[in-house]
């Protein structure tokens, strides 16, 4: 036995309880954010940016929904369903490649993660263009 370890006896069973406190791991992910955003670990950067992104990703979305949701009259409600699936999938991927390049140090921390975030707002832009640039050459 190790003197850095604290041993548990009972009628059947011992314990035995590490001491050091190199074996416990740094868990980022619990790490509270004030800390994560002082930090210049790349790693740190990429975490706090991940919590930052995942609201405005849910207010993109949302905000895609709506003209994802027009359908012509006699057009299924349904048409845009796959399109608007794969523009979750396709997002979240692409968040996370970004976040690994941050944290690997091959994306600085800025732009970090938010160039991603162009293009659901861009999408949402054209789409929403779209529908009065058509109304105007009728």
């Amino acid at each position: 036995l190790c003197s850095q370890e604290t041993t548990l006896k009972f009628k059947h069973m011992k314990v035995y309880i590490p001491t050091d406190k190199q074996d416990t791991k740094y868990r980022r992910r619990a790490e509270p954010s004030i800390n994560l955003y002082r930090s210049d670990a790349p790693k740190d950067i990429a975490e706090f940016q991940w919590r930052l992104s995942t609201p405005l990703a849910t207010v993109l979305l949302s905000l895609l929904a709506v003209p994802l949701s027009r359908s012509a009259p006699r057009q299924s409600r349904y048409h845009s369903f796959i399109f608007a699936i794969l523009v979750y999938v396709g997002l979240f991927n692409l968040t996370g490649v970004a976040r690994t390049w941050v944290e690997d140090g091959k994306v600085q921390s800025f732009p970090g993660i938010w160039w991603i975030y162009l293009v659901p707002l861009l999408l949402f832009v054209g789409l929403m263009a779209a529908p009065t640039w058509r109304h105007r050459t009728c």
